[in-house]
């Protein structure tokens, strides 16, 4: 099993100064750097006016961060595509992963707030679904096509690429190069550099309906998932698995393409980690439903209805989308979720609503410590027995 970092950056009402809140990010990189962690991944946000949503540019944070690291991977959950154009996007990718020398991993969204989307693009609005995929997909396909093509061009619903009618004066002495000039005229693009890993780094896409993971399979990205139950995830790994199987891939062992987000939390005790982390996981839960039932309705179980005494509180977090309690106890956590779903990469969301620095370097100490190396050492005997 593989874990990664996660972070959106919160800082509720600007607790603390933003470039407090940059160290504070590479104090925890390293550390996880350090701790056995797989990745650190950033998720893409605008316009936070109440601290809580902080990263609008995690290229230029994975860069300051890879730079700090020595072996985890730098990665995106999410950057949303459409606020992009696909080619700044695929620059930003390969040069990110020739610099990191293939330590990155890039997860893709759509986004789900208006006043995000549509200030950098109004035919993406996420209010109308239709447009909000059509968008992403045609950015997806130029972002790979310019990663793995040599030279390339693309006519679509909204790029067209290059554009018509631009010419290319060669110098003096140079003569047109005819796999991308034409009569003096450019007719493909090349996007340089290239990749570091071949063909690209490995992508993700962030997933929030059963239709979302037949998506993510039929554009070949790797599923990630946050809210859904363990029950609930096996349903769509299923889906998953048989739109793999129709597209002619066997996919035997669908749950590994899986990351799978959960607020993780890590104390001596089960005790002492509710005491800390339950103000802080259900002020950031309650904040994050802004329709409460409907929130509710995202964490229920496969058969099961929201009754009225639910409630977004610690008892009902547990298990559905909360990891918590002493090392022994998340271990057991982590293994009934890997049992149930077979899924390959725990996404640990840990500072929330102005979790104190300390607290989080030392959760991320016992997961280094004393969950990760549980997960390892069992991969490492089944792999010398097999």
């Amino acid at each position: 099993m593989r874990f990664a970092f996660n972070t959106t950056a919160e800082n509720p009402d600007f607790a603390i100064s933003y470039d407090q809140l940059i160290d504070n990010l590479r104090e925890q990189a390293i550390l996880c750097d350090q701790g056995g962690f797989d990745s650190f991944w950033l998720a893409e946000h605008h316009f936070g006016a109440n601290g809580r949503d902080n990263l609008p540019n995690p290229f230029m944070v994975a860069t300051d961060l890879g730079a700090r690291t020595t072996r985890i991977k730098m990665g995106t959950a999410v950057v949303v595509l459409p606020l992009w154009h696909p080619l700044r996007a695929a620059e930003n990718i390969a040069l990110l992963d020739q610099m990191l020398k293939g330590r990155l991993e890039i997860g893709f969204g759509r986004a789900s707030q208006p006043h995000e989307v549509v200030t950098f693009n109004p035919e993406a609005d996420p209010r109308v679904p239709e447009a909000s995929r059509a968008a992403f997909t045609e950015g997806l396909k130029i972002v790979k096509t310019a990663l793995t093509d040599e030279f390339f061009s693309y006519s679509g619903r909204y790029y067209e690429l290059p554009a018509k009618g631009v010419s290319w004066s060669s110098r003096e002495g140079f003569e047109d190069d005819p796999r991308w000039i034409k009569d003096g005229e450019v007719h493909k693009l090349c996007l340089v550099p290239k990749p570091y890993q071949k063909p690209h780094p490995p992508l993700w896409m962030a997933i929030s309906t059963e239709g979302s993971a037949e998506v993510a399979a039929s554009l070949d990205l790797k599923p990630v998932a946050w809210r859904q139950t363990a029950r609930k995830l096996r349903e769509w790994i299923a889906k998953y698995q048989q739109a793999r199987n129709k597209g002619g891939d066997p996919c035997p062992e669908p749950g590994k393409d899986w990351g799978v987000v959960r607020q993780v939390f890590v104390a001596s005790s089960m005790e002492e980690a509710r005491k800390i982390y339950e103000p802080i996981i259900t002020t950031m839960m309650r904040y994050r439903a802004a329709d409460p039932w409907r929130a509710i309705q995202a964490f229920m179980n496969p058969g099961e209805e929201p009754t009225s005494e639910m409630s977004l509180n610690w008892d009902f977090l547990l298990n559905r989308c909360l990891i918590a309690g002493s090392p022994d106890n998340v271990v057991e956590q982590i293994q009934e979720l890997e049992e149930i779903t077979g899924f390959g990469t725990l996404a640990a969301s840990i500072p929330h609503e102005g979790l104190a620095q300390d607290q989080t370097l030392r959760c991320i100490e016992l997961l280094s410590e004393r969950v990760i190396p549980a997960f390892k050492k069992t991969e490492t005997k089944t792999a010398a027995t097999g």
